[in-house]
């Protein structure tokens, strides 16, 4: 794929993408749903989520400038290669990470794109037998695992909310300390970030927590969340329940 001098790296990258999973797309329609997270001299890495051959995915797609005229190794070409042995390590010893689909050389630039290691297994067909987990829980009392599901999740989702919590002041101190321009945003995802990013984009990502929240509101809203013991109906509060309560705090927001 030759490219003119013309060409932007946004441009490039979203060619890339297209040829490497040989997609029905125009370079120029796809280029504004590439979302940059990362901006540099000589790098820029780019998400994205596509429909594919096995539903939604998100990709990462990594690119590197390369200044011919340097007889040296460049900033780019080094990373280029840093990153690229990094995602075959991961992948070789099938370790946490993004998992490398393709890369290669565009006129002055180099490119990776990589996803998450189900979309990648999905990708290349591998075998999607029920987990252990799923397969022992077809046996078991479904009002049990529902009650033993919904222990755990209080506990981890207030875990969940107390790390979102520490990242996003993290966030806020270094914004604070090394402001972002256009061209240089202060926050650049490390590895555990960038293989976070893909777990949240991915086809699978939180899809079951946000479905379960979809439901448990849905149930709240319709007042048949909670059940008296012997199914006696239960009692008529005096005064307006929490559920109640807030549901009036959504329709009627404050001034």
């Amino acid at each position: 794929m030759p490219a003119s001098p013309d060409d932007s790296l946004d441009l490039l990258a979203a060619r890339f993408i297209i040829a490497s999973l040989s997609l029905d797309l125009v370079p120029e329609v796809l280029v504004p749903t590439l979302n940059r997270i990362e901006r540099d001299d000589s790098t820029a890495v780019y998400a994205v989520q596509l429909e594919s051959s096995v539903g939604p995915a998100a990709f990462l797609i990594y690119g590197y400038t390369i200044d011919q005229a340097d007889t040296g190794e460049t900033a780019g070409q080094t990373r280029y290669a840093t990153d690229l042995r990094t995602l075959e390590v991961a992948q070789a010893r099938n370790v946490p990470g993004p998992r490398l689909v393709a890369s290669g050389q565009t006129g002055d630039h180099q490119f990776i794109l990589a996803t998450d290691p189900q979309t990648f297994a999905a990708l290349i067909g591998a075998d999607a037998t029920p987990s252990p987990e799923v397969l022992a829980e077809r046996d078991r009392d479904p009002a049990e695992l529902r009650r033993a599901a919904a222990e755990g999740l209080i506990t981890l989702l207030r875990d969940a909310d107390r790390q979102a919590g520490r990242w996003l002041r993290a966030v806020d101190r270094q914004e604070a300390e090394s402001p972002g321009t256009d061209d240089r945003p202060a926050l650049r995802f490390d590895d555990v970030e960038t293989e976070l990013a893909l777990y949240l984009l991915g086809s699978e990502g939180i899809r079951n927590v946000l479905t379960l929240a979809s439901r448990f509101l849905e149930t709240a809203q319709a007042g048949t969340g909670l059940s008296a013991p012997d199914d006696d109906p239960p009692a008529q509060p005096s005064e307006p329940t929490r559920i109640e309560t807030a549901r009036a705090a959504r329709s009627h927001p404050p001034e």
